[in-house]
């Protein structure tokens, strides 16, 4: 596995439409995914996007412990999780409010609305 870098808020890959996973099964996806989880791990981080590590592919990891939960209904621990291809889908309209952080913007954290429910389709594994 490896660290790789992590790119910074106005770093053009994170504005492009990232590209879909092929085949979620090739071993460069396997060695993507040990080296975002190394990585977000390193970082501090509870999730990281392909496109963060220079990579443009629909590629996701992510882990809630339970120092990140809030007092929302439903806010669980989540373990790990890698999502490849994902579609997320809004359920109803209701938006909460929370607190974000980023790894591609480091030291700081903004307070933002976002749907409160949402479906996710797509290949989805809780271990790298």
């Amino acid at each position: 596995m490896a660290l790789l870098k992590i790119a910074r808020m106005g770093n053009p890959v994170l504005r492009a439409r990232a590209a879909a996973v092929e085949d979620p099964t090739a071993p460069w996806v396997r060695q993507l995914v040990d080296d975002m989880v190394e990585t977000m791990e390193d970082a501090g981080g509870t999730g990281l996007a392909a496109p963060q590590v220079h990579m443009p592919y629909r590629v996701v990891v992510f882990r809630v412990g339970a120092e990140r939960l809030t007092e929302l209904p439903g806010d669980t621990e989540q373990d790990l999780t890698v999502l490849i291809n994902p579609v997320i889908e809004p359920v109803g309209s209701e938006r909460a409010l929370g607190w974000e952080g980023c790894l591609s913007v480091p030291g700081c954290a903004a307070s933002f609305r976002a749907i409160s429910t949402s479906t996710i389709a797509g290949m989805a594994s809780t271990a790298p």
